[in-house]
């Protein structure tokens, strides 16, 4: 739904690149939200702790 509300805020001259990342999100949430249905799902502290990981190692490769 936020996906959505966020696209109906741009008006209809929106780049093709724009439409095709929407078009991409949309699919990716539909597969998230079927992983989930079939209760293929990751433990929040193991979602975040890899989040932290990538942020660790984009800010270590920056400097």
């Amino acid at each position: 739904m936020l996906l959505a509300d966020e696209t109906t805020k741009h008006c209809s001259e929106e780049t093709p690149e724009y439409l095709a990342w929407v078009e991409q999100t949309r699919l990716k949430i539909e597969v998230g939200v079927q992983a989930a249905q079939r209760g293929d799902v990751l433990d929040a502290t193991v979602v975040l702790a890899r989040l932290r990981n990538k942020v660790e190692v984009a800010a270590a490769s920056a400097t």
